[in-house]
Protein backbone atom coordinates (compact mmCIF):
# COMPACT_ATOMS: atom_id res chain seq x y z
CA UNK A 1 0.00 0.00 0.00
CA UNK A 2 1.51 3.39 -0.92
CA UNK A 3 2.10 5.79 1.91
CA UNK A 4 -1.03 7.88 2.29
CA UNK A 5 -1.35 11.49 3.36
CA UNK A 6 -2.95 10.21 6.57
CA UNK A 7 0.04 8.00 7.34
CA UNK A 8 2.46 10.87 6.75
CA UNK A 9 0.30 13.06 9.02
CA UNK A 10 0.28 10.33 11.67
CA UNK A 11 4.05 10.06 11.60
CA UNK A 12 4.44 13.84 11.81
CA UNK A 13 2.01 13.97 14.75
CA UNK A 14 3.87 11.17 16.51
CA UNK A 15 7.23 12.91 16.06
CA UNK A 16 5.79 16.20 17.34
CA UNK A 17 4.34 14.49 20.42
CA UNK A 18 7.63 12.79 21.15
CA UNK A 19 9.52 16.08 20.89
CA UNK A 20 7.03 17.67 23.29
CA UNK A 21 7.22 14.76 25.75
CA UNK A 22 3.56 13.77 25.35
CA UNK A 23 4.18 10.02 25.55
CA UNK A 24 0.78 8.54 26.55
CA UNK A 25 -1.10 10.90 24.26
CA UNK A 26 0.79 9.75 21.17
CA UNK A 27 -1.57 6.80 20.67
CA UNK A 28 -4.63 9.05 20.54
CA UNK A 29 -3.07 11.62 18.21
CA UNK A 30 -1.70 8.98 15.85
CA UNK A 31 -5.00 7.07 15.79
CA UNK A 32 -6.88 10.26 14.94
CA UNK A 33 -4.43 11.22 12.21
CA UNK A 34 -4.49 7.73 10.70
CA UNK A 35 -8.28 7.77 10.77
CA UNK A 36 -8.25 10.40 8.03
CA UNK A 37 -7.88 7.70 5.37
CA UNK A 38 -10.47 9.19 3.01
CA UNK A 39 -10.71 6.70 0.16
CA UNK A 40 -9.75 3.16 1.06
CA UNK A 41 -8.08 1.16 -1.65
CA UNK A 42 -10.11 -1.90 -2.66
CA UNK A 43 -8.97 -5.17 -1.10
CA UNK A 44 -10.08 -8.30 -2.88
CA UNK A 45 -12.85 -10.12 -1.05
CA UNK A 46 -13.68 -7.26 1.33
CA UNK A 47 -16.40 -4.64 1.41
CA UNK A 48 -15.40 -1.00 1.36
CA UNK A 49 -15.94 -0.69 5.13
CA UNK A 50 -13.88 -3.79 5.87
CA UNK A 51 -11.08 -2.55 3.61
CA UNK A 52 -11.18 0.82 5.36
CA UNK A 53 -10.81 -0.85 8.77
CA UNK A 54 -7.93 -3.02 7.53
CA UNK A 55 -6.10 -0.03 6.07
CA UNK A 56 -6.49 2.12 9.20
CA UNK A 57 -5.19 -0.72 11.37
CA UNK A 58 -2.33 -1.40 8.97
CA UNK A 59 -1.35 2.28 8.88
CA UNK A 60 -1.20 2.27 12.70
CA UNK A 61 0.71 -1.03 12.85
CA UNK A 62 1.74 -1.95 16.36
CA UNK A 63 -0.50 0.70 17.93
CA UNK A 64 -3.92 0.13 19.45
CA UNK A 65 -6.71 1.89 17.56
CA UNK A 66 -9.76 2.48 19.74
CA UNK A 67 -13.16 1.34 18.53
CA UNK A 68 -14.37 4.93 18.89
CA UNK A 69 -11.69 6.15 16.48
CA UNK A 70 -12.70 3.52 13.93
CA UNK A 71 -16.38 4.40 14.35
CA UNK A 72 -15.67 8.09 13.79
CA UNK A 73 -13.31 7.52 10.87
CA UNK A 74 -15.59 5.19 8.97
CA UNK A 75 -18.87 6.89 9.92
CA UNK A 76 -20.74 3.79 11.06
CA UNK A 77 -23.04 3.29 14.02
CA UNK A 78 -21.69 2.29 17.41
CA UNK A 79 -21.40 -1.45 17.83
CA UNK A 80 -20.98 -2.30 14.16
CA UNK A 81 -17.17 -2.23 14.14
CA UNK A 82 -17.05 -5.59 15.90
CA UNK A 83 -19.33 -7.09 13.25
CA UNK A 84 -17.23 -5.67 10.40
CA UNK A 85 -14.00 -6.99 11.95
CA UNK A 86 -15.60 -10.42 12.45
CA UNK A 87 -16.66 -10.53 8.78
CA UNK A 88 -13.24 -9.28 7.66
CA UNK A 89 -11.60 -12.12 9.60
CA UNK A 90 -13.91 -14.71 8.04
CA UNK A 91 -13.45 -13.43 4.49
CA UNK A 92 -9.69 -12.97 4.65
CA UNK A 93 -8.00 -15.40 7.07
CA UNK A 94 -4.60 -14.11 5.92
CA UNK A 95 -5.48 -10.67 7.30
CA UNK A 96 -7.24 -12.13 10.36
CA UNK A 97 -3.92 -13.40 11.68
CA UNK A 98 -2.63 -9.83 11.79
CA UNK A 99 -5.60 -8.27 13.63
CA UNK A 100 -5.34 -8.53 17.40
CA UNK A 101 -8.23 -7.66 19.70
CA UNK A 102 -7.33 -5.41 22.61
CA UNK A 103 -10.18 -6.18 24.98
CA UNK A 104 -12.12 -3.15 26.15
CA UNK A 105 -10.18 -0.80 23.86
CA UNK A 106 -10.05 -1.70 20.18
CA UNK A 107 -7.79 -3.47 17.70
CA UNK A 108 -4.11 -3.64 16.82
CA UNK A 109 -2.36 -4.69 13.58
CA UNK A 110 0.54 -7.02 14.29
CA UNK A 111 3.54 -5.79 12.31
Amino acid sequence: MPESIALRAARAAEEACQRLGMGPRIERVVALAVAIVEEPEPIEGLTRTEAHIAQILQAAAGRTVAIGHLTDAICVEDGTIKTHVCRLRKRRPDLAERIETVWGVGYRWRP
